[in-house]
């Protein structure tokens, strides 16, 4: 039978692509004989089975192409049409030698019980019984075969449709199969009138399905370029597999569809930076910002994931769940983004002896475990909140920052670290507790310590009044031993956390090890970052010369209230966005109070109900510039 592998004496069959004959088959083994030399070679049934199951033994066929060829990769139609042929040649095979009259009661009897209103005559009943009838059994595989007809066209118009496809459809240009169609037919045209030839014209269906055959990578790799057939086409594989928590760990940024606001601010799109462990699912911190992703939100997010989470739980109300997931991570799996190859982030994962491994680029699979929570995220919680971009009704409105804040937070640890994963078999919360016997996590050795190592590094002269760094004076008694024991210029390294100024760090080099040095003034720098007073600086520059410099930075600071307090209506996109967010120290990866700042007198001038009175308001278009980062 066509397209069957009968094992017997005397049949052909293709070994390895090249055509043997089954001589003779006893209990030893088989003999074949290679037909283009005549040459015999012998092997036993399990060599020729085990040659048969690796695919290299098959049936000699002129039609290989329907091996792989089954009912249901017919559509619907082919399918009642091959089973329909199947039922009249099984009557059929059952009556031998019988007459017409016979053959037609027969085939009237099949069409009543499979309701056929179109039965065949005894003509095509007979070349059915030719075609698909060998040894008296129907070759089904053959039958099923036969319903895939391809268009019959010769073989100059085929080289023409060829090189019409290469020429004019796979590249660049896109053109449609309908412009192809009336580009080949021209060609065809041009070619009978220049050589007096009749070639026939192609129908549309004949070239639609030969661009289908074509392999679509290759179509829009040739139409669009490499990079978009491999998203299209892209093999998706399992990627990493830990065995513990904090083996793994990925890290990510994703620009959030929502928009947010604060003060009466619309601060637009939050970007969420943020790690989640390989093995539990856990997420272990995030930092989220208001900008482009840099070096600094991938700094503090690590800086959230490492260290242990109580602040969250006093700040966040209603968390019924504890975040308990912590710790310094084995490998750090990262993207190519310009933010994890910078010096600063390299320094500080070798130093935290974390290795950084990199994805390679279009393997998204990779790092499967993050892209999926951010698709979570999306769907199950941003499209769902006021103020989302998928919400039409809510266009023109932000939600404000404490409540984004409190509802994602709540979504982490109260229902996504709760959510049982059928692929991992539990949910993240029971998974870290359960690895957490067998791998307990670990912690930088103090909290100075993470901050130190993750500190900007300054190098500043030590005089009798201490460290001066942007007019904040740094002194006390661990200074002035370092000053005592530092020969030659009294030039020292030292660390500076970007979000407190109350404190530095510096290197003393005798003892080899960092001390912690406390600002003069704790009531001004408590709680302020370095942009804050980088703010308060450049504004107090331009007040009168006659003016103390303190009175100077408290002038600036109600200077700087005033502006928030005057911005525009809040759902007007403001043009310093930036500068405001970084000023009132919203972009954080842990819930903090805004700090409250004083007049020399104590009063607080945090209050905008009891600013009153200013000597000048800042206009929009010339003073706010001087808040411009350097």
């Amino acid at each position: 039978m066509k397209n069957k592998l009968e094992i017997k004496a005397g049949n052909k069959f293709l070994w390895k692509g090249v055509l043997y004959e089954l001589i003779s088959i006893n209990e030893l083994c088989f003999t074949l004989q290679k037909l283009d030399n005549k040459k015999l070679y012998r092997m036993t049934e399990d060599e020729f089975y085990k040659e048969y199951r690796a695919n290299f033994i098959v049936p000699y066929t002129y039609n290989p192409e329907f091996y792989s060829i089954d009912l249901n990769t017919l559509d619907d139609k082919k399918q009642k049409n091959a089973i329909r042929i199947a039922r009249y040649l099984t009557y059929f095979l059952k009556v031998e030698h019988c007459g017409t009259n016979e053959l037609i009661n027969i085939i009237n009897k099949v069409s009543e019980e499979i309701s056929d209103p179109n039965p065949p005559c005894v003509a095509t009943l007979y070349n059915w019984n030719k075609r698909y009838v060998i040894d008296s059994k129907i070759d089904f595989s053959y039958l099923i075969a036969k319903q895939i007809r391809i268009p019959k066209i010769s073989e100059e118009v085929e080289n023409i449709i060829k090189n019409a496809v290469n020429d004019f459809y796979l590249n660049s240009q896109r053109v449609t199969i309908r412009q192809l169609h009336r580009l080949i037919n021209n060609l065809i045209w041009q070619k009978n009138i220049a050589e007096d030839k009749k070639l026939k014209e192609p129908a549309y269906e004949t070239i639609r399905q030969f661009v289908n055959l074509i392999d679509k990578k290759t179509v829009v790799s040739s139409r669009y370029g490499n990079i978009e057939a491999i998203k299209q086409y892209k093999t998706y594989k399992q990627g990493i597999k830990s065995s513990r928590i904090l083996e793994y760990v990925e890290i990510d940024h994703v620009f959030l569809d929502i928009e947010v606001s604060y003060d009466d601010v619309n601060l637009g799109r939050p970007i969420l930076t943020l790690l989640i462990d390989n093995f539990s699912l856990s997420i272990l911190g995030l930092y989220i910002g208001f900008g482009k992703p840099n070096t600094n939100c991938v700094i503090q997010a690590i800086k959230s994931a490492i260290l242990p989470k109580e602040v969250i739980h006093k700040n966040i109300e209603g968390l019924k769940s504890r975040w308990f997931q912590y710790g310094i991570m084995e490998n750090l799996i990262v993207d190519n983004g310009k933010e994890f190859h910078s010096n600063d982030f390299k320094s500080i994962c070798l130093e935290l002896g974390m290795n950084i491994q990199y994805a390679p680029p279009y393997h998204p699979w990779y790092k499967r475990y993050i892209e999926n929570f951010f698709s979570t995220l999306n769907k199950k919680l941003i499209d769902n909140l006021p103020g989302s971009y998928h919400r039409s009704e809510n266009k023109k409105y932000s939600l404000p920052y404490h409540n984004f804040i409190q509802v994602l937070y709540i979504y982490i640890v109260d229902i996504y670290h709760n959510t049982y994963n059928q692929r991992k078999r539990g949910t993240p919360y029971t998974l870290w507790k359960d690895s957490q016997k067998d791998s307990p996590v670990s912690l930088p050795f103090s909290y100075d310590e993470i901050n130190i190592i993750m500190g900007k590094t300054l190098e500043r002269s030590i005089s009798k009044s201490g460290i001066s760094i942007d007019n904040i004076y740094y002194n006390d008694e661990n200074l002035n031993f370092i000053r005592r024991n530092t020969l030659g210029n009294c030039k020292v390294k030292l660390k500076r956390n970007w979000e407190d100024i109350s404190y530095i760090y510096v290197f003393s080099n005798l003892l080899k090890k960092y001390f912690k040095v406390n600002a003069v003034d704790q009531e001004y720098t408590r709680n302020k970052t370095v942009f804050q007073h980088e703010c308060i600086l450049k504004i107090s520059s331009k007040d009168a010369k006659n003016e103390s410099d303190r009175d100077k930075i408290y002038s600036a600071v109600n200077r700087i209230n005033e502006y928030l307090l005057s911005l525009g209506d809040k759902n007007k996109k403001a043009k310093r966005k930036d500068k405001v967010l970084y000023y009132k120290n919203v972009s954080s990866s842990i819930f903090n109070n805004d700090p409250e700042l004083t007049r020399n007198d104590g009063s607080p001038i945090s209050d905008y109900d009891k600013i009153k009175d200013l000597d000048e308001k800042i206009d929009d278009n010339d003073n706010w510039s001087i808040f411009s980062r350097d």
